[in-house]
């Protein structure tokens, strides 16, 4: 009986030294991306607004979306969205330098000077997905531009309570990388 106890706590300190590393490779993978999407329509655009909202909120965790005004005619050419770094000049600069590769993605800003409607959505799927993305439309001569800037963060790794929470979520949702359209952005 001796000889059972002693192997049941050697097996039980095993364990524990197996789940410690597990824990700390918890790591996050995140990619950019970016689609424009061109909307040949001469459709009304509160209809393409009311249309691209729904979207949103069917398949977001949370959203926000504003209607600027925008005054003229449409140009012959859309325009588009402008990333700025507001780490880049100024005198933030060594801050920005400072940040990881990810942390620089995060703090990155959309502009969406001359759009008709910009909307910022995220879908978090805990201990999974996080993707945050910025969608400006942009309207032109026939039709609008949909421009679509996302960050899809990944949650890797982690201790086994994590990796098994995200298994059993796959097995119910599938991959939450599946319902990314990352083939399509570019």
């Amino acid at each position: 009986m001796g000889k059972f106890k002693q192997n049941a706590a050697l097996g039980a300190g095993l364990a524990l030294l197996a789940i410690t590393p597990a824990h700390a490779q918890q790591a996050e993978r995140t990619k950019e991306l970016y689609h424009i999407f061109d909307i040949r329509t001469q459709a009304d655009r509160q209809q393409l607004i009311r249309a691209l909202t729904d979207g949103i909120n069917i398949n977001a965790s949370d959203s926000e979306a504003v209607t600027p005004l925008i005054r003229g005619t449409p140009p012959a050419q859309a325009a588009t969205f402008e990333l700025v770094d507001p780490f880049a000049n100024g005198r933030l600069g060594g801050f920005g330098a400072l940040l990881g590769a990810a942390q620089q993605a995060q703090v990155k800003q959309v502009q969406c000077d001359g759009a008709v409607w910009i909307a910022n959505a995220q879908r978090r799927i805990r201990g999974s997905q996080n993707l945050r993305m910025t969608m400006c439309l942009f309207p032109y001569t026939d039709g609008y531009h949909l421009d679509v800037y996302a960050l899809d963060t990944e949650d890797k790794g982690g201790g086994i309570s994590r990796r098994l929470g995200r298994l059993i979520a796959g097995a119910v949702v599938g991959d939450p990388g599946d319902w990314t359209n990352c083939d399509g952005l570019q």
